[in-house]
């Protein structure tokens, strides 16, 4: 703003200058120093009110600050339905896995031959198998079988034990299958595992397994 009052008073003075020398060789009156101080003051301070109407007025605008309204997050209940299932099986800690059979499945026996398989079981529930557990019989060809063998001590949970079950080959010749389980105090069977032999007219090698 100071520039442009500069300005307009330098042209106000050059123009009454110019004025002053033209009516000097008009043969005009020369005004007297106030006359042309107070003409002068006169003009700049026109030319700065008129100035000032045209120029608009720099008013600050504040500038909009935007706010960041946090939306809360929603928190997932998860509300369990129904009821709680409950193992109520009274053999729930009773397991066990078939170990070994010695001879071993696929031996060969001929039509009515007595034999003997010796069958090896692991304990691996949590419960003690008493000698009131037992294997029994469940499907398939009982070779004239036990229908249960009670095991002969109490075998604790990671131990096995060895049953010796006693067969008698059928007359009919092929591959025979019987399925045996083992049952706990409350006759609750638990597990289940078979024997194979193959019944033969002729003896045959038995292979190494």
């Amino acid at each position: 703003m100071k520039q442009f009052k500069k300005y307009f008073v330098l042209l106000a003075l050059v123009s009454i200058l110019m004025a002053l020398n033209a009516c000097k060789a008009k043969g005009t009156p020369t005004p007297s120093p106030e006359m042309v101080i107070t003409n002068v003051a006169l003009t700049v301070q026109a030319d700065l009110t008129e100035m000032a109407a045209q120029i608009p007025t720099n008013t600050s605008t504040p500038e909009i600050t935007p706010t960041f309204t946090a939306t809360p997050t929603p928190t997932l209940t998860l509300t369990p339905t129904g009821p709680t299932p409950t193992n109520t099986s009274s053999f729930a800690s009773d397991n066990g896995v078939w170990v070994e059979s010695n001879p071993p499945d696929g031996t060969f026996v001929t039509p009515g031959q007595e034999f003997t398989i010796i069958v090896t079981l692991m304990n691996t529930g949590d419960t003690t198998w008493t000698s009131n557990y037992y294997i029994q019989f469940f499907s398939g060809e009982q070779m004239e079988a036990p229908e249960k063998i009670y095991i002969p001590y109490p075998i604790p949970p990671t131990k096995n034990v060895q049953i010796s079950i006693d067969f008698q080959a059928p007359e009919s010749i092929g591959l025979k299958h019987s399925d045996w389980r083992i049952v706990n105090a409350q006759d609750e069977g638990f597990y289940l595992f078979w024997i194979e032999v193959e019944v033969a007219s002729e003896p045959q090698p038995t292979a190494t397994p």
